[in-house]
């Protein structure tokens, strides 16, 4: 039987973009989010056909086998995920992947139950206060990387961007933020934005999810180094299916959180994934907020706005 490749990819990939178009699954995000689980399903089926219950060798591509999974397997995988001890998030997300790919994908002909991850008992919801890095292990980390990379890995670090976010980092005055009509506490809120950061800084912003351009601090002391990154022309680049306008050659995107991620376990031992430093300037943040300002509710919507969702139950998630 044929081993998961480029070809399998491109397979799985073809799947999910049609199901976008389709409108069975609703965002690009969502789409690079399925097509994520769906590598890791094809790996494990690759190293399980056995469980599939066919007779014809035509079945024996993994392609094929893909496209005649059945609800068992696909059981299987789940009870699989939930032994490594993922995310109760990770493990609904692979449930709602895997139910797509049964109901619209596979040739399947009996009927296919759904997949409820309230069905896996014993689902670990990962604590979330280990996303934390100390500054210690960043620095090790960043040791351990190309200088681009660790430099755009401080950038995050101190700014809260988002990886595919470092491609649209602009001066603020070259990229307005986008305006948005505040009132009672938010807009209050508002006023206080980047209170207690940094002895001085200069503003920038990014483009962050649903197209809101949001702004964002970088410390004085970085900014000379960031402008050497300028590019004379902007670059078109491509990070997990979508387009891009590079401004800075700054690394980002996949190849970024891959070697931030590869470099933490080696010489760590452990991840929580360059985005948990977001979780970390939330934290800081929070702290440092609630310090000056005495009101943990208004601190609160202040680090609402500066990670760019403007909503505190969102931020409540960063917080542990």
């Amino acid at each position: 039987m044929g081993t998961r490749n480029s070809q399998i990819d491109n397979f799985i990939s073809r799947q999910c973009k049609r199901a976008h178009k389709n409108k069975i699954i609703g965002s690009i995000g969502t789409a690079q989010d399925s097509m994520s689980s769906m590598y890791q399903f094809a790996d494990f089926v690759n190293e399980n056909s056995f469980l599939i219950n066919v007779i014809d060798d035509s079945f024996s591509s993994l392609k094929n086998l893909l496209m005649n999974v059945d609800f068992e397997l696909a059981n299987e995988f789940i009870n699989y995920r939930v032994s490594m001890e993922l995310s109760k998030a990770t493990v609904e997300r692979d449930c709602q992947v895997l139910n797509f790919w049964l109901a619209y994908i596979s040739k399947c002909t009996k009927p296919q139950p759904k997949l409820l991850v309230k069905n896996y008992k014993n689902v670990t919801i990962i604590p979330r206060f280990t996303r934390t890095y100390t500054t210690e292990q960043i620095d090790l980390v960043c040791s351990h990387i190309t200088d681009r990379n660790s430099f755009s890995v401080r950038i995050c670090q101190v700014s809260n961007i988002r990886v595919h976010e470092l491609l649209t980092l602009r001066k603020l005055e070259e990229q307005a933020a986008s305006i948005r009509v505040l009132s009672n506490i938010k807009l209050q809120a508002q006023k206080f934005k980047f209170l207690g950061f940094s002895s001085e800084f200069v503003l920038y912003s990014v483009v962050g999810k649903g197209g809101l351009i949001r702004e964002i601090a970088i410390p004085s002391k970085m900014v000379e180094q960031l402008e050497s990154f300028k590019l004379e022309t902007p670059s078109e680049k491509t990070d997990r299916g979508i387009n891009y306008i590079q401004h800075y050659d700054l690394a980002f995107g996949k190849a970024l959180s891959s070697s931030f991620s590869s470099a933490s376990k080696r010489w760590l031992g452990w991840s929580t994934g360059i985005h948990s430093l977001r979780h970390d300037y939330a934290k800081f943040r929070l702290k440092t907020l609630f310090r000056l300002l005495k009101d943990y509710e208004l601190a609160k919507h202040v680090v609402s706005q500066e990670l760019g969702h403007f909503r505190p139950d969102i931020t409540d998630t960063y917080l542990y």
